[in-house]
């Protein structure tokens, strides 16, 4: 029974080389496109990308659209819909569920569940920070961007972070007297003042 396996076997591969040999005039060009493709710019790209049924945040540049989702962000053609690149744990960053996004430049501002990191999309070198840090709180980030600070609301307390000096600014007790969570579920920055959201809790009375 094995010998007649065995001979299977080598009669199957024999066939396949004998097959690709008649048409290597077809297949050599499409293998040679395929691997063109998945090397582009010098990175080579997974032939799966991740799921992105549940969208948490949308940047638009140019013809790229940035999408935030639960294991990462893709980066989007926004004239042909296709996925050209992803950014995910396996790339640096630096926890899988993301929440928020800010672009400036060439690098990439990316709130999650754990912090946030900066992903250069240049050399695709990429920095977590978190409460090691000097973020308030790791959890619900929440970003904005304000010149060349970035203001990161948090479950509980608000950090302002300076993108020149990475020094970190922690706000909490001041936001709202009386209160014991302070959990920023959103923030909009004006000319004249920052807005901020703190959710209604029992440990909170939550406002603006």
């Amino acid at each position: 029974i094995i010998l007649v396996l065995l001979s299977l076997l080598l009669i199957t591969s024999i066939v396949g080389v004998i097959l690709f040999y008649l048409n290597r005039e077809k297949l050599l060009p499409q293998l040679t496109k395929d691997l063109e493709q998945k090397t582009a710019g010098g990175v080579r790209f997974p032939s799966q990308w991740i799921n992105c049924d549940d969208v948490r945040d949308i940047v638009e540049e140019k013809d790229k659209l940035y999408v935030a989702c639960m294991g990462g962000v893709l980066v989007v053609d926004k004239n042909s819909g296709k996925v050209q690149d992803q950014i995910t744990e396996v790339e640096g960053l630096g926890y899988g569920t993301t929440t928020s996004l800010v672009k400036k430049g060439d690098v990439i501002y990316i709130g999650t569940q754990d912090g946030f990191t900066k992903f250069d999309l240049n050399n695709r070198r990429a920095k977590k920070i978190s409460v090691n840090e000097g973020l308030v709180n790791g959890a619900n980030i929440t970003l904005a961007e304000d010149g060349d600070k970035i203001w990161v609301g948090t479950f509980d307390g608000l950090s302002l972070y300076d993108i020149k000096s990475e020094k970190i600014t922690n706000f909490k007790d001041e936001l709202l007297p009386g209160s014991v969570k302070f959990s920023i579920s959103n923030i909009q920055v004006t000319d004249k003042a920052v807005y901020f959201l703190i959710i209604a809790s029992s440990e909170s009375q939550g406002g603006v």
